[in-house]
């Protein structure tokens, strides 16, 4: 049984178990355990041999690894409930079954002969994609895309460790043990000390010193356009003070043309003359 072979059914195992702990977090049947369970456990590999056009794809050839995943659901199925915090125990289940599928995926890649490149991808989508699907289909957040913690930044250190390692002629079976202590130190780091990449923090745009007015920006047309509004808009405002205007000397007009009302003492003379 080769290194290989026994790094698969290592990350088969581990991955199957964190697979089952999510699908007991979503109240699944034992069917949907074992689905969930096997598709953590050979999702990452299954993509990694299509790429790297092995035929038959691990599984296929192997049973093995599926029995395995569904065997471990199994287990997971009757004894979940004495887990006390489910969670914790699948993203720590997960940190191991990381640290062994990157390096299952880099000897793969090495084993037909690719390049450093593919090789520390093949090494990147063996060790996320299980787990990226996993969450999805169980609808959790992604372990890979979890703000502030690291996860496909360990399994690209790990096998950039690896290739690094095998390119200064050090023995592959040490460059692979290299590849697992980095992937796992720096993602139990993540987890334990809050290691993390800078993330992006939007800002508003920043100006210019000489940046021109808005108005100086607009196109001809909606400078006309707003021209054309104001001037409107300040006629209008002359016909209303206007017209207030006229109306208030109107007014005053009416008020003057009336006759004044004759005082008592006048008024009580002109009844007496009558």
């Amino acid at each position: 049984m080769s290194i290989l072979t026994l790094l698969d059914y290592a990350s088969v195992l581990v991955f199957a178990a964190s697979g089952a702990l999510v699908a007991s977090r979503a109240q699944l049947d034992i069917v949907g355990f074992a689905f969930i369970a096997c598709l953590t456990a050979v999702g990452g590999g299954t993509v990694r041999d299509v790429l790297l056009d092995r035929n038959p794809v691990f599984w296929i050839g192997d049973p093995v690894p599926v029995l395995l995943a569904s065997g471990m659901a199994g287990v997971v199925f009757f004894t979940a409930h004495l887990v006390e915090s489910r969670l914790r125990w699948v993203i720590w289940l997960d940190t191991f079954a990381l640290a062994i599928a990157v390096p299952a995926g880099t000897a793969a890649a090495m084993e037909t002969g690719q390049g450093p490149v593919i090789v520390v991808l093949m090494g990147m989508a063996t060790g996320s994609l299980g787990g990226l699907m996993r969450d999805v289909v169980c609808n959790e957040v992604p372990l890979v895309l979890k703000q502030g913690e690291l996860y496909i930044s360990c399994a690209m250190a790990g096998a950039l460790v690896a290739v690094t390692l095998v390119a200064c002629d050090l023995p592959a079976a040490t460059a692979l043990v290299a590849c697992a202590a980095v992937t796992w130190v720096t993602r139990a780091g993540s987890l334990v000390f809050g290691w993390h990449l800078p993330v992006y923090r939007s800002r508003p745009p920043r100006r210019s010193l000489r940046a021109l007015p808005e108005a100086k920006h607009l196109t001809p047309l909606s400078s006309l356009t707003n021209l054309f509004s104001l001037t409107t808009r300040t006629l209008s405002a002359c016909e209303t003070s206007a017209t207030d205007r006229s109306t208030a000397r109107r007014r005053e007009l009416r008020r003057s043309d009336l006759p004044s009302s004759p005082s008592p003492p006048e008024a009580y003379a002109a009844q007496a003359r009558r």
